[in-house]
């Protein structure tokens, strides 16, 4: 889905990004050398449960929304804005209304998750806290 050895250093950041092909934007944390190991081994192990995490990341913003409508995921934040929201990664949403109306279009969806080492690998992805920023 990633390919990690194409990821680009963000300007004056100690971050690392990269776009998969279907659009997904992944965020890790680095330094002037690269990528952190630990943060590409955590992308590797929320991309291979990304189907989890999607889930649970829409059934936790849904269950604040009093519209209908559909959730695409936008990004894996494995970076500075993960740590600014004490979490282990952030996942970004968009929301498009069924009204066909664009009532989200300035709004931005993250959900906070922690990674549970040691819990079974079914239940190791956690969501922690819903961001709803407007901009």
């Amino acid at each position: 889905m990633f390919d990690y050895a194409s990821l680009r250093k963000a300007n004056d950041k100690a971050e690392w990004f990269g776009e998969s092909a279907d659009g997904i934007e992944l965020c890790i944390r680095g330094d002037d050398q690269g990528p952190e190991p630990g943060s590409v081994e955590l992308a590797r192990t929320v991309i291979a449960s990304l189907g989890e995490v999607s889930r649970k990341a829409t059934q936790m913003a849904a269950s604040f929304m009093k519209d209908d409508g559909d959730w695409h995921l936008t990004t894996l934040d494995i970076g500075e804005g993960a740590k600014r929201q004490e979490c282990d990664f952030l996942v970004g949403l968009y929301f498009d209304p069924k009204d066909g109306s664009d009532e989200y279009g300035y709004t931005k969806f993250e959900v906070g998750f922690h990674l549970q080492e040691s819990e079974p690998a079914t239940s190791r992805i956690r969501p922690r806290k819903l961001v709803i920023t407007y901009w």
